[in-house]
């Protein structure tokens, strides 16, 4: 099934979406990135979900970092984290940017909440 047949039946939340999304372009495993690993590869997935989770549907810092367990300090920490590296042209966060968006799933219409 296509993940954004998901959005039309309503089994995942707009949050729950994107974090898929980007766990499978980054080949990682959700439990993985939910739990409270303070693993590199895990926190990167972890801010680049709040990053993009923020752009697509500006929904409150609380509420995203609620679906990985971090605060909504962390949060803001890593939605800026992403920018800064996004800025500086870090090739780890940039090469996942572009996996998930060459998943076409890079615009609001495609976020129903």
């Amino acid at each position: 099934m296509n993940i954004h047949a998901y959005i039309f039946v309503g089994l995942m939340s707009d949050l729950e979406i994107i974090l898929t999304t980007i766990c499978r372009a980054a080949e990682q495993d959700i439990d993985r990135i939910k739990s409270r690993s303070r693993k590199t590869e895990y926190i990167l997935v972890r801010q680049v979900y709040s990053y993009i989770a923020r752009k697509l549907t500006g929904r409150s810092f609380r509420e995203i970092g609620e679906l990985v367990g971090v605060s909504h300090s962390n949060t803001l920490q890593a939605v800026r984290k992403v920018e800064n590296y996004i800025n500086a042209n870090d090739y780890l966060v940039v090469n996942l940017l572009k996996k998930v968006e060459s998943m076409n799933f890079n615009t609001k219409k495609n976020i129903r909440t």
